[in-house]
């Protein structure tokens, strides 16, 4: 999801604050608080024509109440590393 949200910023498919609340939000929040504001991000992200790994998604999603604060490091660090690319 992090490397997704990192692409779309850096196609312009959504805005650097947008996507990092989002992320932000989502990496506080318990998977049921989660689950409701996917179909919405998730359209967006196709819709610009950003690919979603949906095998990764619904795997961490299984896992996401017991290893929240794996999967969220793991997303915001690929998000960061998409948005801002090491030189």
């Amino acid at each position: 999801m992090g490397a997704s949200l990192g692409q779309a910023v850096a196609q312009g498919v959504m805005k650097e604050s947008s996507a990092g609340s989002a992320l932000h939000l989502m990496a506080r929040q318990s998977s049921d608080a989660v689950h409701p504001h996917l179909p919405a991000l998730t359209r967006q992200l196709v819709a610009g024509g950003i690919p979603v790994d949906w095998a990764v998604l619904r795997e961490d999603l299984a896992w996401f109440n017991r290893n929240r604060d794996r999967i969220a490091t793991r997303w915001l660090e690929s998000y960061f590393r998409t948005v801002t690319p090491t030189r």
